[in-house]
């Protein structure tokens, strides 16, 4: 079982993602299963891009998102670590 502090998300007000890789990449990132690079994304995953409205871009490059999926992402990212309480940093747009 992982640690209560292991379980805390944070997302951050200004996005903490990675314009250079695709919407999926962005969501698996720091969790890959191996070192041999993007496996696919988990099916959990995928619900949390369908639970946002944004499984429609996971193929594509985050840098050719708008503003508003890039911060779905990031909540995405911070649902998809199985957290179990989420820090929002001034979430105001």
């Amino acid at each position: 079982m992982r640690e209560l502090r292991d379980r805390v998300a944070v997302v951050h007000q200004e996005p903490q993602l990675w314009p250079n890789l695709t919407v999926a990449q962005n969501i698996v990132v720091g969790r890959e299963p191996t070192n041999r690079g993007f496996p696919g994304l988990p099916p959990g995953d995928l619900a949390v891009l369908r639970g946002l409205a944004i499984d429609g871009y996971a193929d594509g490059l985050l840098a050719d998102c708008p503003l508003a999926v890039r911060q779905r992402v990031e909540i995405g990212r911070a649902l998809a670590q199985d957290g179990r309480f989420f820090l929002f940093d001034e979430p105001n747009s």
